[in-house]
């Protein structure tokens, strides 16, 4: 009799649960990552955003970091930047911003973003690569990146920076830059830059 209300209950508990979440928005975005892309004039650029718990966000893109805030209103979402940029959203079913509206004086436009529960990648000792590109994590958050055809331009040791879904390194006394934002186990989605360049180049690394 236990176990048959136990199985009766669960249900209504799981309807409870996502009733709740539609009625406060907000418990989708707090201590959160998603992630997706935005275009500030020079094409698609991969981003990641933490939603923190209390209303701030940090920014993640090829730039660097950016801190905000954001808030639920209506049933959508504000975010505003610190650099002036942000956007207004309204949440899908399947947790996934819609009906973006770029803020007024933002340079930046919001394409699409949604939220990322892809496990922590363990990147120790593993290889990633695209053509022309080979990752290879050697661990104590260092990498070995070999460049080419042949991979015949090589830079060893380099210091990346993981965190809240993204990848960051640059080499070149740091003109050469590099970002990668972790969609899934197998795979990053990433764009880099060689200053004083402006062309972004997009790309996305497999994991072997």
């Amino acid at each position: 009799m236990a176990t048959a209300l136990i199985l009766l209950a669960s249900p209504g508990f799981m309807g409870c649960k996502k009733d709740s979440a539609k009625a406060d928005p907000g418990s989708l975005f707090k201590n959160t990552v998603w992630t997706g892309e935005f275009n500030n004039g020079d094409g698609a650029q991969p981003v990641s955003i933490e939603f923190k718990d209390g209303g701030a966000i940090i920014w993640h893109d090829l730039a660097g970091e950016s801190s905000g805030a954001w808030k639920v209103e209506n049933g959508g979402i504000s975010v505003s930047l610190s650099n002036g940029n942000g956007f207004k959203a309204g949440i899908s079913n399947d947790n996934k911003l819609t009906d973006i509206q770029s803020s007024a004086g933002s340079t930046a436009v919001m394409m699409h973003a949604e939220l990322n529960t892809s496990a922590e990648t363990t990147l120790d000792e593993t290889t990633w690569t695209a053509p022309n590109l080979n990752l290879h994590f050697t661990g104590g958050n260092k990498v070995d990146m070999a460049l080419g055809p042949n991979g015949a331009t090589k830079y060893n040791d380099i210091i990346f920076i993981y965190k809240a879904k993204t990848i960051r390194f640059a080499v070149v006394n740091g003109d050469y830059k590099w970002f990668f934002v972790c969609n899934s186990k197998l795979v990053f989605k990433g764009i880099n830059k060689f200053e004083p360049d402006p062309t972004i180049y997009p790309f996305e690394v497999s994991k072997n």
